[in-house]
């Protein structure tokens, strides 16, 4: 049902894929979850390494001197419930700013996630992260980027083809039917 364009001049056929948007938080968070359940990681491991605050997953090289000091104490645990310390509202979506970010960055194409997480990381953090203040206020696709980096590091294989193989798989999801979406500067 439906178009796919603006000017709704192309059909969207039966077998048209769409984006599901917020729907792969719940698939990702079950993956982390998952992960924990086996002993790979733990939920109260740190998502930034830093040399000194180990269990930790992504390397040090994507903060910065100008990065938040508390960013250091963000868990997985925290990404899951969206309180890592950004506050969506305030900080924005980095995934409406690649063209800002690939112009700020001076890339000659879109922006990678290693080039959005150290673009993002260099701003300070909306609040500190686990803060109760923030529990039921705050909603970030960020974080959720992080966790899917997490799941990369620690399972050393491509996001996507480990969701499919661990969890849409089993659903009887086919892999051709479960994606990675290009960025829209891809796209246009």
């Amino acid at each position: 049902y439906g178009f796919l364009d603006a000017n709704k001049t192309i059909a969207a056929k039966t077998d048209t894929l769409m984006r599901i948007a917020s729907v792969t938080k719940p698939v990702t968070a079950a993956m982390v979850r998952k992960l924990g359940a086996s002993g790979v990681l733990a939920l109260s491991d740190h998502v930034f390494c830093t040399g000194n605050n180990a269990p930790c997953w992504l390397p040090a090289n994507l903060l910065s001197a100008t990065s938040d000091s508390r960013a250091k104490d963000i868990t997985i645990q925290q990404l899951i419930a969206h309180q890592g310390g950004w506050y969506q509202d305030i900080s924005g979506d980095p995934f409406n700013q690649e063209f800002e970010i690939k112009t700020l960055l001076q890339l000659s194409g879109p922006p990678t996630r290693e080039d959005i997480v150290r673009h993002v990381m260099k701003r300070p953090l909306d609040f500190t992260p686990g803060a109760p203040d923030y529990v039921h206020r705050n909603y970030t696709n960020f974080g959720y980027l992080l966790l899917g980096m997490v799941i990369e590091q620690a399972t050393l294989t491509d996001y996507t083809k480990y969701v499919q193989m661990e969890i849409m798989a089993q659903l009887g999801v086919s892999a051709s039917d479960f994606k990675t979406a290009a960025t829209p500067l891809l796209e246009h």
